[in-house]
């Protein structure tokens, strides 16, 4: 396989894997504040309660790991959440 060709099927593995996350119901137990999250926390946010890491979702999204811990970091803030495993129990608790 060439490169480009290598190249080419990462990138149809890469947008499959976003169309069919994009596709995933909403959280059931408690929504995502919806006014406050931008487009992009939005994304972030559903990457986070399916446990994704920062490099994971960048690799997924092609942006750098910075751009994620940005985005992260205010998703955190606007929900109030510490970390990760906070926003997560915050999400699905009952």
């Amino acid at each position: 396989m060439t490169a480009k060709n290598e190249f080419n099927e990462n990138m149809k593995d890469r947008k499959k894997e976003i169309s069919d996350f994009l596709n995933v119901p909403p959280v059931e137990k408690q929504q995502l504040p919806k006014e406050n999250l931008t487009k992009k926390e939005k994304i972030i946010a559903k990457f986070l309660l399916l446990g994704k890491c920062r490099s994971e979702i960048a690799t997924v999204l092609d942006v750098s790991e910075n751009t994620v811990k940005t985005h992260t970091k205010n998703v955190f803030r606007k929900t109030n959440a510490k970390n990760q495993k906070n926003f997560m129990i915050m999400y699905f608790a009952d």
